[in-house]
């Protein structure tokens, strides 16, 4: 009878837990760091198209505002051609009759009223070309700049164009006509000279 080698048991092998892979710790929404120069670059363009959507306004309002201008001074053209008309039919009485007609002495004093409330319209309509803090109608520079990276940039002047920077003056009550009549419509046709030239300016701004 063979007597037989009892086995030994069996040894429980140990299981090793695995690792899980570590995650990254920046979140897939946020921007790396090699991101952060084009999102910067965006965002120079987007101040830049601002920039530019106002330049256009401040053109706009400057445009607007000499096209009302050089209406005035057409309005003002015509009353100092009245001045004139009035002032020789004025002396022309006078050297007839001892005392010219009252509705012709009330007619001058009318158009000289009129004339300073033609250059109070131009005043105000100066003032209101005002857009972003710039009124290229009262003499402010407009800078803008035609790239992301602010090297280049245009900077256009304006032109003081109220009564005064036109070169139009006021007529004190009871003035002789007969030699302001002239000067007064020298002044407005010169300034009228002045704003075309003002005009095409801005229009080529704007194209």
């Amino acid at each position: 009878m063979s007597l037989k080698t009892p086995s030994k048991p069996a040894v429980p092998r140990e299981v090793v837990p695995v690792a899980e892979p570590e995650r990254d710790a920046t979140p897939r929404d946020q921007p790396s760091a090699s991101s952060a120069p084009s999102v910067d670059r965006a965002a120079r363009i987007d101040d830049m198209l601002r920039e530019l959507a106002s330049a256009a306004d401040i053109l706009q309002a400057a445009s607007d505002g000499i096209a009302s201008l050089q209406k005035w001074t057409r309005v003002g053209c015509a009353i100092a051609e009245l001045m004139r008309e009035a002032s020789h039919a004025f002396e022309v009485t006078k050297g007839v009759v001892s005392e010219p007609e009252p509705a012709l002495r009330a007619l001058l004093a009318s158009l000289v009223v009129q004339h300073n409330t033609v250059l109070g319209q131009i005043d105000g309509v100066a003032r209101d070309a005002l857009r972003g803090g710039v009124n290229l109608l009262m003499g402010d520079t407009l800078t803008l700049a035609f790239d992301e990276t602010g090297t280049s940039m245009l900077a256009m002047g304006g032109s003081v164009c109220d009564a005064a920077g036109l070169g139009l003056a006021p007529l004190a009550p009871g003035t002789d006509l007969a030699p302001a009549a002239e000067t007064v419509l020298a002044a407005l046709r010169a300034a009228n000279a002045v704003l075309r030239t003002q005009a095409q300016t801005i229009a080529a701004n704007l194209a």
